[in-house]
């Protein structure tokens, strides 16, 4: 029974470490928003979701609704932190903003989701560069790609 007691501890100690994990998500409601994808601008945003999937790479979301009736249209920034940034306190996969953050834009995507939740159409995916300032009541994102293609948002959160 003694050489299963190494093991059956870290069976225990495992599931305890993964919840205070450094990934889980932060999410706020909006109270003002601009976005801009391209030449469309938008100024309504339904709420803003922070994904922290290790301490480094984030990917921050802001659903919002389309051109098109019935559909929602979703700007999401990825990235990793900012160097000089702490990461977000994570337990259980929520998520709390301790400090301002700064994130450094890598990829930029857009897509479009009907009332169900589905996915409508193909989802953009496009390398760009730039960033993204947080806070507990603003966010501040701007990118671009190489080709030109601007993107960025201006929150102010409840």
């Amino acid at each position: 029974m003694r050489a299963w007691a190494p093991l059956l501890i870290l069976a225990v100690a495992s599931p305890l470490r993964a919840a205070q994990d450094g990934f889980g998500r932060w999410q706020q409601d909006v109270s003002q928003c601009l976005l801009q994808l391209g030449a469309r601008r938008m100024d309504r945003c339904q709420g803003l979701r922070l994904d922290q999937r290790n301490e480094a790479v984030l990917r921050l979301s802001v659903l919002g609704p389309a051109e098109e009736p019935g559909l929602m249209q979703e700007l999401t920034f990825v990235g990793e932190l900012d160097p000089g940034s702490a990461p977000m306190r994570c337990s259980d996969g929520v998520c709390q903003l301790e400090a301002p953050m700064r994130l450094l834009v890598a990829v930029v995507r857009t897509a479009r989701f009907n009332s169900r939740g589905l996915v409508v159409g193909y989802p953009s995916t496009t390398p760009a560069s730039g960033q993204c300032a947080l806070s507990k009541s603003e966010v501040s994102c701007r990118a671009e790609s190489s080709t030109g293609e601007q993107w960025s948002a201006q929150l102010t959160l409840r």
